[in-house]
């Protein structure tokens, strides 16, 4: 029943209102307060679907129920984790969608500070929120961002996977990126840079050589999105190891991360050369392309020839 009306609803501004005055959408403002945990999850659940429309985003603003979930967040954030992760969920579908003007309600409602007090748990909202180029801008300079740089550091193995794809979809923001959205993501990476720890990309190498396949696939989806851009493909250039990993083939790696890696080389090699037609500037040395091309040329799954002797061989 209250799909079907959040589905009327989501036609227009007037149809939600038009359901409102009659209290048809009282529901939706109740089970948020009720005191059943899956009731108030289901209701969550509900409301994150019909907040991605542009009448659904609206009438969760102007009906009061964005500032009922962001009480939730401050108040019961402790007993009711299921309801936050639900709202976790929530906010970042809002700001997923095209269709919302996410910057205006987070100045309303503060979600990203919201989301910076439960970090760990909000780290694929923030990927998603950041992932839309809408709000990379908004997203990659709160203190928010800041929060999240800060504590990679302290990260266990399986949450610096999810920090990784968060990282990866925030610099996925744009599948073909402006000027400006690659200075705004450039912008960001200089606070990966911390004046106490190792260069970024050797930290982030460390995590692709990873035995684990997880995090070493989590930490080549950064580097896959990020020689989408001239700068990233720069940052790879000067660092030795970087092209180093890419053109080594190693034997222990899965398949998953072969096609990975070709991929990565693949797009570096593509970046440069729109680089250069652009603005006449090369991002890789004539030795890294050439060495790059070459593998290019070979797929990602060549296996050099090796010369096999038999016993009788060497016996003759």
């Amino acid at each position: 029943m209250l799909e079907t009306l959040v589905g009327l609803a989501s036609q227009s501004l007037e149809a939600s209102k038009a359901l409102d005055s009659t209290g048809l959408m009282e529901p939706l403002r109740a089970g948020l307060a009720s005191a059943d945990i899956l009731t108030r999850f289901n209701i969550i659940e509900i409301l994150a679907e019909f907040g991605t429309t542009t009448p659904g985003s609206e009438y969760l603003d102007s009906s009061g129920i964005l500032a009922q979930i962001a009480n939730v967040v401050q108040e019961e954030a402790q007993q009711d984790s299921l309801g936050v992760t639900a709202i976790l969920k929530l906010y970042g579908q809002l700001g997923a969608s095209e269709h919302v003007d996410f910057v205006s309600l987070d100045m309303k409602y503060q979600i990203l500070n919201q989301l910076e007090r439960l970090l760990v748990e909000s780290m694929a909202a923030i990927g998603l929120i950041g992932g839309n180029v809408q709000n990379v801008e908004w997203v990659t300079q709160s203190p928010c961002a800041e929060t999240f740089v800060g504590v990679f550091g302290s990260l266990t193995r399986d949450l610096k996977v999810a920090w990784f794809h968060s990282l990866a979809q925030i610099f996925s923001c744009s599948p073909e990126p402006s000027p400006e959205t690659e200075q705004l993501v450039a912008r960001f990476y200089s606070q990966l840079e911390r004046p106490d720890q190792s260069p970024f990309m050797a930290r982030l190498l460390v995590s692709a050589k990873s035995r684990t396949p997880e995090l070493a696939m989590a930490a080549l989806s950064v580097l896959r999105s990020l020689v989408h851009f001239g700068f990233g493909v720069q940052k790879m250039g000067a660092d030795r190891d970087a092209i180093m990993f890419l053109v080594e083939r190693n034997s222990q790696d899965s398949h998953a991360e072969k096609v990975a890696k070709f991929e990565i080389i693949d797009t570096i090699l593509q970046t440069s050369q729109n680089v250069q037609s652009a603005t006449g500037t090369q991002v890789l040395t004539a030795e890294q392309a050439s060495r790059l091309e070459l593998i290019r040329r070979q797929g990602p799954f060549f296996l050099r020839a090796t010369a096999t002797v038999s016993i009788q061989d060497m016996a003759a």
